[in-house]
This record gives structure tokens, sequence and C-alpha cells, in this order.
């Protein structure tokens, strides 16, 4: 290789320098562009979240070509183990880095303790629910699952969609067409 770069002399050529030059760019530009490609392509499918092995898939609603919501269910399951699952699977989600307080994205509770104020047992209405955020992004393009979970309820309109004695996980799927 250094034999090509010199002239007749023995002393460097500077047109074949550039040109080396030039061809290592252009395979940087080129190894850049299917990096990217590859990226952006990784992007066009669902970001998939492991689901607790008990959970059995439920109802699955699609809404276009780039979205997905789907419910799972787990009978006599507790709301805080469910999501004490997702948040280790959280904390080895690679894009989520501890932000300058050392802190890492967790699983939020809402109301942060007990119930909501107007709830009441037998309406068609959650006590309280669990949310957990995955998501990547990637040159503009984004593709995220947020998991839901919270205990299941009496669904008078719909019995066939009750879900009480259950705990209810819900997926919610984005990503690019």
């Amino acid at each position: 290789m250094v034999n090509f770069l010199l002239d007749k002399r023995g002393n460097f050529s500077v047109f074949r320098v550039s040109l080396a030059v030039l061809v290592i760019g252009i395979l940087v530009v080129l190894l850049a562009f299917v990096a990217v490609f590859f990226e952006q392509e990784s992007l066009r499918s669902p970001l998939e979240v492991n689901v607790p092995s008990n959970a059995e898939e439920w109802v699955v609603e699609s809404s276009g070509t780039s979205e997905r919501r789907t419910f799972y269910r787990i009978a006599d399951g507790d709301a805080e183990q469910i999501a004490n699952f997702y948040n280790d699977q959280l904390l080895n989600f690679p894009p989520n880095r501890p932000d300058d307080n050392g802190q890492q994205e967790e699983c939020q509770r809402t109301p942060p303790a007990g119930n909501f104020p107007d709830f009441d047992r037998g309406e068609s209405n959650v006590s309280f629910f669990w949310r957990c955020f995955f998501g990547r992004s990637a040159g503009g393009s984004e593709q995220y699952t947020i998991v839901s979970i919270y205990p299941g309820f009496v669904n008078e309109e719909f019995p066939e969609l009750s879900s009480d004695g259950y705990i209810v996980i819900e997926y919610e799927q984005n990503w690019q067409p």
C-alpha cells in the first residue's frame, strides 16, 4: 500500500495520496449512509418489550400500518410486581441512561398511592395505573411502546371485555411506517 503512494523517485506523490484520501473518504461516507439506512429500517417495526410469562394475550387492535394496541391479562396478579418486572427491563434498555442526578427512567404510578379519588368499584374505571415508557429515536424517526398496568374492572356495556379479577397490561405501540 505504501508503494502505491510513492512516485518513481521514492517520494510521496501528492496526487496518489489525495486519491487514497478521497477513496477512504468515499468509503466512510458510504458506510455512514448504510448505518443510517439500517438504523432507520430498524424503526419500521414495533418495539418489542417482553411480556410476563403468565400473561395471556386478550385483545389486539391495529390502527393503520404503524400503530397497535395489545391487551394482556393476568389472573390474580399483583400490579406492583408486574411494574417491577418492567422496571427491571427498563434498567437494561439501551437508551435508558442515568440523567444528571443518576436517576433512570422507571415505571410511574398514578396516583402515587391509593386509588383515584373518584374511583367507584363497579363502575367502568380503573382505581390506579402504572405507566412504563420504552422508546428509541434516530434521525427524526421514533419507535415506542407504552406499557400500562392496571387492575381490571367490570364492563357492563360489553361483558366480554370485563376484566374484573385480572391485572390488565396494555401495550400501545407506535413505529415508523
